[in-house]
This record gives C-alpha cells, sequence and structure tokens, in this order.
C-alpha cells in the first residue's frame, strides 16, 4: 500500500516517462510478465494487472535478494542499491516507503 502510494497516489492513469500505473511498471520492460497472464503489455492502466505484474517482479527481487532496502531500490531504479543497502545506507525513496509502511501497520493494527 506504502508503495502504490508513493508510485501514483493510487493514480491507475498515471504515467512518468516509461513507468504505468499504480505500481509505475515500466510497461515495455516487464512485457513477459504481462503475457505470461496472457494479457498484453497496453494493458497497463488495469489496476489489477499493474498490481500483478509490480508484486511478480518484487517477489523475484525478494527472493533472490531477501532484503527490502536493496528489493525497494532495485524497484525504483536506484543502480546502487545493493551497496547502499549492504552498507546501511538508505535512499529517501525507500526510507519513505518503510516509514510509511510501517505508519500503515499502526493504524491497521498489524
Amino acid at each position: 500500500m506504502a508503495l502504490a502510494e508513493r508510485e501514483s497516489c493510487f493514480t491507475p492513469t498515471v504515467e512518468n516517462g516509461s513507468c504505468k500505473g499504480l505500481m509505475q511498471v515500466n510497461a515495455s520492460c516487464h512485457r513477459d510478465r504481462f503475457s505470461k497472464q496472457g494479457w498484453s503489455y497496453t494493458e497497463w492502466e488495469d489496476p489489477y494487472k499493474n498490481m500483478y505484474v509490480a508484486a511478480d517482479y518484487l517477489h523475484e527481487l525478494f527472493e533472490k535478494y531477501e532484503d527490502v532496502g536493496i528489493v525497494l531500490g532495485l524497484y525504483h531504479g536506484e543502480s546502487n542499491a545493493i551497496s547502499r543497502a549492504k552498507r546501511g545506507q538508505l535512499s529517501s525513496y525507500v526510507t519513505k516507503i518503510l516509514e510509511r509502511s510501517e505508519e500503515l501497520e499502526r493504524i491497521h493494527g498489524k
């Protein structure tokens, strides 16, 4: 929820360059994730499909790196995400996502 809020303010039609939709998925880079589900990458505005593709990518990153700082940094496209996280230095983007996530967990009693 914190990630979608930060990426698009929950606006499914938002575009920022090649990043699109609720989760700001780079639709052309993730064509394979769309096509595995039988969808066209041009369907990025569909909130379910956009979030599904983003979740699939996040899952892949978590499987590989097992570190939320690295995963969020890579999702955001930070080229130095791995080295920064290993030094305990998180970008302001990652820090804001983590802080908002903690806040939402408190609000919702998680």
